[in-house]
């Protein structure tokens, strides 16, 4: 799957004016500017394109892997030194080690050859000479492909010679009568009758195999040389084999990459979701590109709890480092904004609160959302309330705001607080 870089679509939400928006496999993030073009380890800033871009350190030569025992494979902000496999292998990602290679996926042998896979090498074995069914023929001495036999050309029909014509067909011949201009009356007039169409004895034999009239036995059809095969030659090859055949895939894959059952095209295998990644305890795998990652978790970076709009109609969410806020909506005003006057006592409110009277009036005030903090000292209870707003409490909703317990209280006509 190819990732999406987010930077140069622009579908970040990334500050470009304190920050330098950097690409990661499957995701972005957010890198503080220390410069205008200060970027972190393992990326370069990118004049055209004004962000951080991975630093390719295989391809700069920027590498410390051993030329000699190690191939560098370029990773996001990193690299990683594979183990250099000798020829015949290949180096697995998952199992972190040099694996056998199926050299007969790109198909080396010749044609009439089967190739068979060993450790490190591969070996060529001639296949049989093609068994066809009755009535054909294998194509130019081929081992894989079938043709009619013309038993009227090569002699091998039992027509009267005089009195018939030999008709070749697709897997067999028929005999027909002479006109009558051109029989011979000198002959026996049955044998002048039109034959009947030249079959094949049928023999039963197992699936997958044919009966022979020379050897009088049952021998294996190839069923690819005779286009029997449910195979998708575009993207698949058919192998013939001992009562049937398989297909197997055209495509050579690379290490991390498996064909595609549809298209046969190399998609990416995520060795994450399959179980095969080889991370340690603590380490979390993360897929990329024909391969993954084992990194160790960093640090915790704060979720802004205000892109999902936890806060109630009528407030305003404020993110807070590892947490968020509800506060006033300072886009709606009061119809009326008498004085307001606190009522005696220690307690103070915190800054941009006041204590209300004892029992206040509710001034005409509709839709407003006021939050208040319930603070209690000696025993008396007061409540705190939004300078600038007048309010009546209707309900309670108990919230968490700064580890204080705090009630959302709304605003209506004529209500007096009790």
């Amino acid at each position: 799957m190819e990732d999406v870089d987010e930077c140069i679509l622009q579908t970040d939400n990334c500050n470009r004016t304190s920050h330098f928006c950097v690409n990661t496999r499957g995701s972005f993030t957010c890198q503080q500017k220390s410069g205008p073009t200060d970027c972190i380890a393992g990326y370069k800033y990118s004049a055209e394109q004004k962000i951080c871009i991975d630093v390719d350190e295989c391809d700069e030569n920027l590498h410390g892997c051993e030329p000699e025992k190690e191939q560098c494979r370029n990773t996001d902000g990193a690299y990683e030194c594979d183990e250099k496999c000798d020829e015949g292998f290949q180096f697995s990602l998952a199992l972190r080690t040099c694996v056998d290679q199926d050299e007969c996926v790109d198909e080396p042998c010749d044609p009439g050859w089967q190739c068979h896979n060993t450790i490190g090498s591969f070996v060529c074995h001639e296949l049989p000479k093609a068994f066809c069914p009755a009535g054909y023929k294998p194509l130019n001495g081929t081992t894989t492909s079938c043709e009619d036999v013309d038993e009227c050309v090569e002699g091998l029909h039992t027509c009267h010679p005089e009195t018939e014509i030999c008709i070749n067909e697709i897997g067999k011949y028929r005999c027909e009568a002479l006109s009558i201009n051109e029989v011979d009356f000198g002959v026996n007039p049955y044998e002048a009758l039109p034959r009947a169409t030249f079959q094949p004895p049928v023999q039963e034999c197992a699936e997958g195999f044919g009966y022979d009239l020379n050897t009088k036995r049952c021998l294996d059809v190839d069923e690819c040389g005779a286009g029997l095969h449910n195979c998708t030659l575009s993207i698949e090859r058919c192998i013939n084999t001992l009562g049937g055949f398989i297909c197997r895939p055209r495509r050579r894959c690379n290490a991390g990459f498996a064909p595609d059952p549809v298209t046969g095209r190399c998609k990416d295998v995520d060795e994450c979701l399959a179980g095969v990644a080889k991370c340690l305890p603590g380490e979390i795998c993360i897929n990329t590109e024909g391969a993954f990652e084992c990194r160790r978790p960093s640090r915790c970076v704060d979720i802004n709890e205000c892109l999902e709009s936890p806060c109630r109609r009528g407030t305003r969410c404020v993110n807070t480092e590892g947490s968020y806020r509800c506060t006033l909506s300072t886009t709606t005003t009061a119809t009326s904004s008498p004085a307001v006057t606190t009522s005696p006592g220690p307690t103070p409110c915190p800054e941009g609160f006041a204590i209300p009277p004892l029992r206040p009036t509710a001034w005409e005030l509709i839709g407003i959302i006021v939050v208040v903090l319930s603070l209690f000292s000696g025993g008396a209870k007061a409540f705190c309330f939004e300078t600038g707003f007048e309010w009546t409490r209707i309900w309670t909703y108990m919230v968490v705001m700064e580890n204080l317990p705090v009630y959302l209280c709304a605003c209506n006509q004529n209500l007096e607080f009790t």
